[in-house]
């Protein structure tokens, strides 16, 4: 059986784990704290901005409609965000980061905010819902023939 939560479980772990996979112990260090000290009203925060920001490929840009306002507001909070944690909270974490692993860095402490607004979209029901809805399409039995040549 093909189950949804698995298929939204598999996705919030390839996200959070492939930022672990390919960094050093001072970004990973880095990006365990920005997950740690990012509250539930900040991930809100970022939600808005992945959300609005993704909204603007062209792909995307007919289905939302965000003024100008809106966008401003929620990229001042992203950046009122990000210096707390970098500057504040995760202060030292992220100075040893860049000091030792100055490539890595900054790059994985994006993904790791990132990786914090798409776990939090995905554990909010409604969204694990609607993402998941594609697989009512899904050809139940060509699925089940792949999964048995795995074994």
């Amino acid at each position: 059986m093909f189950n949804k939560t698995v298929l939204s479980f598999a996705l919030c772990y390839f996200l959070v784990w492939s930022t672990a996979a390919v960094s050093g112990p001072f970004t990973l260090s880095y990006t365990n704290c920005l997950l740690e000290k990012t509250t539930g009203y900040e991930e809100e925060i970022l939600v808005r901005w992945i959300f609005t920001s993704l909204g603007t490929h062209p792909a995307l840009a007919n289905l939302m409609e965000v003024e100008q306002i809106e966008r401003d507001e929620i990229d001042r909070n992203v950046a009122e965000l990000l210096e707390s944690l970098i500057f504040e909270r995760c202060r030292s974490e992220a100075l040893d980061a860049m000091k030792h692993e100055p490539d890595l860095a900054n790059e994985k402490a994006l993904q790791a905010l990132g990786t914090i607004a798409t776990k939090a979209l995905m554990d909010e029901k409604s969204t694990n819902t609607s993402m998941t809805a594609f697989t009512k399409y899904l050809d139940k039995q060509k699925m089940m023939r792949f999964m048995l040549g795995l074994r």
